[in-house]
């Protein structure tokens, strides 16, 4: 079997063959995988680039193609491909090795292999947990808002959960918060000795040893998107994507009859123009509105021009007119389709007023619904079977009525949601707050600077009073929670400081709202401080990493599952986030960062000395 290169023309050539080989119509695979039958059609023909190996996108044709498979006929079955149609034909189920051999044949696989652990090792511990509960597939189904027929594959074997998939947290923080307290006290003793639990942990422990037992079982692990993820982040750039002046005004450009006119449109150019009118409505509004979003059809229509620019754009005349927006995302819950989420929605959650969700359910993929509310005055909405929404019908109801039940039809599903993150004042997000335990920096601890060098700066940063007073008592705050937090065991990780770009005035000085470089006797300065705090307080733990992993980016964690990404940027902006199978991902992440450096730059000794030798240094150049 030839492995073809994701995203050369031999994906085409290799998904043209196969479908070929079993007759396979774009209609029937765009029916199976909840694609549409022209994205299959330009998938075939080369004008499409490939769905990203290990995304939703890929892991729904692949599974389509693996059921259009067993649709055919056994006549139909070319030679050539009897073994691989007999073997998805005889399966219950279509198991994961077979859809990772059917990833291989058309080039959209991962990895070149699976790990090595078996499924029964994931599928052992969930069996075990379960019977010592008496629960049944449809009782822990209900408990974490997934499918039952998701938890009999894994009790089977049939299937392994990611871990970068949400079903690993859910499962710890519902046996870590609920499970252990108000089980009978003979399941809570058994269920610690089956885990290893001390009997002291706290939930928030508990939940992190459970996570961790429960890791050891999965099948990949997701450190690769987790630096995909953070080096995406660091690159980000808030620009202001605009318009012409003469799209603006086609885009507000619409007769205000219409605006309030039921109608119905069908296929997604329908469904663009009626949210279009849905949007200029919003902006009509004299007072603040909500804009409740909800959509798990194929989104290649949102992220085409032209209509993806004329979107972005009304968003952010939405935003600036004070409105808010809550939005569920319907995507798998994994680190690679979370990377493409953050990057599309950071630019609009950075404002403050976009309230982001993940519905941790499993797709339909019999049925799409789309629901975009105006909250008491409109919406667009659609339900249709999945792969038609060329052919669905869409509404744009104007009715008080209809968009109340929509309303209400949201809010259920809101209820069953978890929080994505959130923006944060980058003041209000300083680098070290209550509860820290491991930060990744890129440069000195900025609390660590003396406070007379700091009102220096900010002097002549900051020529209005109020705002110097604001940003330094900001700091003074940060400060004093910065020395509290390193009572208890803290470490960070920095990069040693390059002197070179000291000497060239390129070394920028590590706080968001400071677009400075430093000056020779500020950095000594700093950094004799930094090294003083160390020798005084044992809790802190310094690692030095030879260079930066990113120098736009800090990334903090705090307990239990919390993660602060700080943009440094002129405008300091900071997020939140708030997904857990991210963030244990983030996690892992910084403590094999921190095991991969040498001895010698973790040792608390050996870090001072290092330290000290290069404030020397810097003070000879001087």
């Amino acid at each position: 079997m030839t492995i073809p290169q994701s995203g050369s023309p031999s994906f085409a050539h290799s998904l043209q063959q196969l479908m070929q080989d079993f007759r396979i119509s774009n209609v029937t695979l765009a029916r199976l995988s909840g694609c549409d039958a022209s994205t299959i059609s330009r998938y075939r023909s080369g004008r499409r680039q490939p769905p990203r190996p290990g995304s939703s996108s890929a892991a729904q044709l692949i599974r389509g193609l693996c059921l259009a498979i067993r649709e055919t006929k056994p006549d139909a079955v070319p030679p050539g491909q009897a073994t691989l149609a007999a073997r998805i034909r005889s399966a219950p189920d279509i198991p994961d090795t077979l859809q990772e051999e059917m990833a291989l044949e058309v080039g959209l696989c991962r990895h070149a292999s699976w790990c090595g652990i078996p499924p029964v090792a994931f599928s052992g511990r969930l069996n075990s947990i379960m019977e010592i509960l008496q629960l049944n597939n449809a009782g822990l189904a209900h408990r974490l808002h997934i499918d039952p027929s998701l938890i009999s594959r894994y009790r089977r074997g049939h299937r392994i959960p990611r871990p970068d998939s949400l079903i690993v947290g859910q499962l710890s923080r519902w046996l870590a918060q609920t499970a252990l307290r108000y089980s009978s006290r003979e399941q809570r003793a058994a269920i610690r000795q089956l885990i290893e639990l001390p009997d002291d942990n706290t939930p928030d422990e508990a939940e992190r040893c459970i996570f961790r037992w429960l890791l050891e079982a999965c099948s990949v692990s997701g450190s690769g998107s987790v630096d995909r993820l953070l080096r995406r982040l660091n690159g980000y750039s808030h620009t202001n994507q605009s318009l012409p002046a003469g799209k603006l005004r086609q885009l507000s450009a619409i007769d205000a009859d219409e605006l309030g006119r039921p109608q119905t449109a069908t296929g997604v150019a329908g469904l663009q123009n009626l949210l279009l009118l849905l949007l200029n409505r919003m902006l009509l509004l004299t007072k603040p509105g909500m804009l409740c979003i909800y959509s798990d059809q194929p989104s290649d229509w949102l992220t085409a021009d032209p209509f993806a620019a004329k979107w972005i754009v009304l968003l952010r005349m939405i935003l600036a007119q004070k409105h808010r927006i809550q939005i569920i995302h319907a995507t798998e819950q994994s680190h690679h389709d979370m990377v493409d989420v953050i990057m599309r929605w950071l630019p609009l959650c950075l404002t403050g007023r976009v309230e982001s969700y993940i519905h941790p359910g499993v797709r339909d993929s019999r049925f799409c619904r789309t629901m975009f509310v105006v909250a008491g005055e409109a919406a667009v909405h659609a339900a249709f079977v999945a792969g038609t929404q060329n052919q669905a019908r869409y509404q744009y109801a104007v009715a008080a009525a209809d968009a109340r039940y929509l309303m209400e039809q949201f809010n259920a599903l809101l209820a069953t949601c978890l929080p994505f993150g959130r923006a944060l004042p980058v003041l209000d997000a300083s680098i070290i707050r209550k509860d820290t335990c491991f930060a990744l920096r890129n440069g000195l601890p900025i609390e660590a600077m003396p406070f007379e060098r700091l009102r220096g700066m900010l002097q002549d940063t900051y020529p209005v009073a109020e705002m110097r007073q604001t940003v330094q008592t900001r700091w003074t705050q940060s400060r004093r929670q910065w020395l509290s937090n390193l009572r208890t065991p803290v470490t960070e990780m920095m990069p040693l400081p390059d002197l070179e770009r000291l000497k060239m005035r390129t070394l920028p000085v590590p706080f968001p709202v400071l677009n400075r470089m430093y000056q020779h006797d500020d950095f000594c300065a700093h950094l004799k401080a930094t090294i003083d705090i160390l020798e005084k307080t044992p809790a802190y733990r310094l690692i030095l990493l030879p260079e930066t992993p990113f120098h736009h980016l800090a990334v903090v964690l705090r307990r239990p599952h919390t993660v602060i990404l700080l943009h440094d940027d002129s405008a300091g902006r900071a997020f939140q986030l708030q997904h857990s199978a991210v963030n244990d991902g983030i996690s892992l992440w910084l403590e094999d960062l921190a095991g991969r450096v040498p001895p010698a730059c973790r040792e608390p000794d050996q870090v001072i000395s290092t330290l000290k030798q290069l404030l020397r240094q810097c003070e000879e150049k001087g």
